[in-house]
């Protein structure tokens, strides 16, 4: 990846003035970290701040209550980190962590600001750039919408194969079980996919082995989960 050499390179600044990069630069302070560093956008004071990547990558995240890191992007050089914060300090901050050895660019948020109050087509630059990274999350939170649902999909496909129950018996049994991966054809998804949903469903005891099939021992349940009730 890339370099930049300083924060003049930066494509939201290409289109001030040489005078004014080299004013902006000499305002700006240059740090480094290393891969799985913690980077805090915020000064001591509190006082915000925005973080140009330079060089490396770091990525945007923030933490459950169990403490898995969700993702929210990750920005290579030339994108910048806080500038929402910057402009609305009721917009959170992530965690930022260097997913490699990195290099940025950190400019006070007051100068950052002014900068675009006296530049209307960096801030025309950083919002493109802005609206491209929302649509970008957009299509992956449907894509992990999508993903979601391929549990449900697999359930209902298994109740769909079942043979109708034995008189008297709640049980019901898939004797022409497919293989994982012509199930996950069928349903267009992955056939880890459906080797872990079918291994959840073992571990909870509502699906047990009858060789060479599969018995679904409560499709009351099984329906619910997949919203089929």
């Amino acid at each position: 990846m890339t370099a930049l050499a300083s924060l003049d390179d930066v494509p939201l600044f290409r289109e001030l003035t040489p005078k004014k990069r080299e004013a902006l630069s000499a305002m700006c302070t240059i740090r480094r970290y290393a891969a799985g560093d913690v980077v805090v956008p915020v000064t001591a004071e509190g006082a915000v701040e925005v973080a140009f990547v330079l060089e490396g990558e770091v990525r945007v995240a923030t933490a459950k209550g169990d403490g898995e890191l969700i993702v929210f992007e990750d920005l290579g050089v030339g994108d910048c980190y806080g500038a929402l914060h910057a402009i609305d300090p009721r917009v959170p901050l992530g965690s930022v962590i260097a997913r490699t050895d990195c290099r940025l660019g950190i400019l006070p948020g007051t100068e950052f600001l002014r900068v675009l109050a006296q530049n209307g087509k960096a801030a025309i630059v950083l919002l493109r750039r802005l609206t491209e990274r929302l649509t970008e999350f957009a299509e992956r939170a449907e894509t992990a919408q999508g993903e979601r649902n391929y549990v449900q999909r697999i359930y209902a496909e298994l109740l769909r194969l079942a043979e109708p129950p034995v008189e008297g018996e709640k049980a019901v049994r898939v004797s022409a079980m497919p293989r994982h991966r012509e199930l996950a054809d069928r349903l267009e998804t992955q056939e880890e996919n459906v080797t872990a949903a079918i291994a959840h469903l073992l571990r909870a005891g509502l699906a047990r082995r009858v060789f060479p099939g599969l018995e679904l021992t409560d499709p009351a349940r099984l329906r619910a989960l997949c919203d089929l009730a």
